[in-house]
């Protein structure tokens, strides 16, 4: 499990917990222990097929809060931050993911929403101009 940093302590004792109401494999087979990482400000995780960067970002959400660039096929996974349902405007939301696109170079992405669909980095510069 990868979370921001900060949080490994709620993700580890959530994780022992009993898991009593919908019993799973994990609580039935004690299989192994879960690995909690945490990332301060990036994070990269690599196979034989692609690359992904995971950023922790300040942003007016949440504290603590993960984007991840998946670099094969240059796709930006947000959720939150930037909702495709409708026209994208700028926010304060916009303008963090904005300038994490900014700080690592990020060109051309495709965004990915939680919540939505995907939107061109391109389609939506003005909402992820900086301040």
């Amino acid at each position: 499990m990868i979370v921001p940093s900060g949080d490994k302590g709620y993700f580890e004792k959530d994780v022992r917990a009993p898991h009593t109401i919908v019993s799973d494999d994990l609580e039935k087979k004690k299989l192994r222990k879960a690995e909690i990482l945490e990332v301060t400000d990036q994070m990269t995780l690599r196979d034989d097929t692609t690359e992904i960067h995971i950023y922790n970002i300040t942003n007016p959400h949440v504290r603590g809060f993960l984007l991840a660039h998946v670099l094969t096929g240059n796709i930006l996974y947000v959720t939150d931050l930037i909702s495709a349902r409708g026209p994208i405007e700028r926010s304060p939301g916009t303008v963090a993911v904005g300038e994490v696109l900014r700080k690592y170079g990020i060109t051309d992405a495709t965004i990915a929403c939680g919540h939505g669909t995907t939107a061109k980095q391109a389609e939506i510069a003005a909402a992820l101009a900086a301040k």
